[in-house]
């Protein structure tokens, strides 16, 4: 059962990454997408919150940041 569920889950994932790359507007990577998109529901958040989100190490959650900023996404 664990194997199957394994499995389901591994499914789900592939099929939610592609529903969000399809979604996700031109010239933006997966990752500044979903950090747009996390920064729209909780824009208290801190870096911290967002690199764990992300799944990102916080100097590379901080140079996503610093590249939606520049280009006045943030």
């Amino acid at each position: 059962m664990t194997d199957a569920v394994f499995e389901t889950s591994l499914l789900v994932t592939r099929l939610v990454r592609a529903a969000a790359r399809r979604s996700r507007p031109a010239g933006l990577t997966l990752s500044e997408f979903r950090a747009l998109a996390s920064l729209g529901s909780a824009p208290d958040s801190s870096l911290t919150d967002l690199a764990e989100y992300l799944g990102l190490k916080l100097p590379t959650t901080s140079k996503l940041v610093d590249v939606l900023v520049t280009r006045g996404e943030v």
